[in-house]
């Protein structure tokens, strides 16, 4: 179930408090992933969660995943622009 997920991958909690919320996955083990989202989950206190509670994005980082300012920005630019393409999506289902 871990071979799924690689170190640096963009993920998305399916369960828990942090449901919904973006995370990159900091390290793997046998049968658990950690998860940090660079803000209230730093790298130092990255979350301890079950794979088949995450749902894996396919999107990759390739910078310094121990820095967790780099963590943050990474995360909120891929939401910016996953946001634009929804909107786009939404102006031409209107036309």
């Amino acid at each position: 179930m871990t071979d799924d997920f690689r170190i640096g991958q963009l993920v998305r909690s399916k369960k828990g408090r942090d449901k919904g919320g973006l995370f990159l996955v900091t390290s793997v083990t046998d049968s658990f992933v950690f998860i940090a989202d660079g803000g209230l989950r730093k790298i130092s206190r990255a979350k301890k969660k079950n794979p088949r509670h995450l749902q894996p994005v396919n999107i990759f980082a390739d910078g310094d995943l121990t820095d967790d300012i780099y963590i943050a920005r990474f995360i909120k630019e891929y939401e910016k622009t996953s946001e634009k393409k929804q909107e786009g999506n939404e102006c031409q289902k209107q036309t």
